[in-house]
């Protein structure tokens, strides 16, 4: 395969090929990008990335920061090396919540047997997040309507990744997110996630999601949708509030794991 085909193959410029392929210029045009994407997933035999998620791969693009020179500059190229196909499993994972629908649709398929897991471990981190960071003495912050309630917007965040975790591992594994089908027993699935040989078999793409999607600048930006003042008492101790959503979303990673080996037994009946 030359530059020279691709261009012709995807009917875009050889110039703009070739300034990719050698670095000198960046993909701006979304049409060329999904174009020359969609010619070189047919060469490779695989499924092309959907307009939408190549438009958030060029919003990260453009959002991060520039290279510096030296040893950093290489080290950053390792990383983001390493980085993109997760970024990629990412951006593919949002196009398709979002053709799931608004956050009912999303929560409609949750099995209900996991929403005494969810809470409780929400409620749990939050409490220790609070405590162990000196916050758990600081009042209601004063909104226009009643108070925000720091513990329970703490708890509504870990919810979220909690959520993330579940969905991100079955969409992993089916490419998918597949309605309930089977009760889920709470009991069994903290028995299986206690139990620990599924920590051991976390796949190392969900390792990665788990880890990018709690890093400072998603996770500050997650504290700003919720209020602006959270967002500004939680940011002495983010590194902290970080480990904490790491560790939610990994909780749901492991529940979606359990569920899947729980209900590897047909006879189980199926969700109401």
């Amino acid at each position: 395969m030359t530059q020279k085909e691709l261009a012709e193959a995807s009917g875009v410029p050889l110039t703009t090929v070739n300034g990719w392929a050698t670095g000198k210029a960046a993909p701006r045009d979304l049409e060329q990008l999904a174009k020359v994407g969609h010619t070189l997933a047919g060469w490779a035999g695989e499924l092309p990335l959907a307009p939408r998620a190549w438009s958030r791969l060029m919003a990260i693009d453009r959002a991060r920061p520039q290279e510096t020179a030296g040893d950093d500059s290489a080290l950053e190229q390792l990383v983001e090396g390493v980085n993109q196909p997760i970024m990629v499993f990412l951006a593919n994972f949002e196009v398709y919540l979002e053709h799931v629908g608004d956050i009912r649709a999303q929560l409609d398929l949750i099995p209900q047997g996991m929403w005494p897991i969810i809470d409780t471990i929400a409620y749990h981190k939050a409490d220790e997040f609070l405590e162990l960071s000196g916050l758990g003495d600081v009042q209601p912050l004063p909104e226009a309507g009643r108070p925000l309630d720091i513990r329970e917007a703490l708890a509504f965040l870990l919810k979220v990744a909690w959520e993330r975790g579940y969905f991100m591992t079955h969409f992993h594994r089916l490419a998918c997110i597949p309605r309930p089908r089977h009760r889920v027993n709470h009991m069994e699935i903290m028995d299986e996630i206690c139990g620990g040989p599924l920590v051991a078999g976390i796949e190392v793409t969900l390792q990665r999601a788990a880890s990018l999607s709690t890093e400072p600048r998603p996770t500050m930006k997650s504290l700003r949708i919720i209020d602006e003042k959270l967002a500004r008492i939680v940011q002495p101790h983010l590194d902290q509030w970080c480990d904490t959503m790491r560790t939610v979303f990994g909780y749901g990673i492991l529940a979606a794991k359990a569920e899947v080996k729980v209900n590897s037994d047909d006879s189980l009946p199926p969700e109401d």
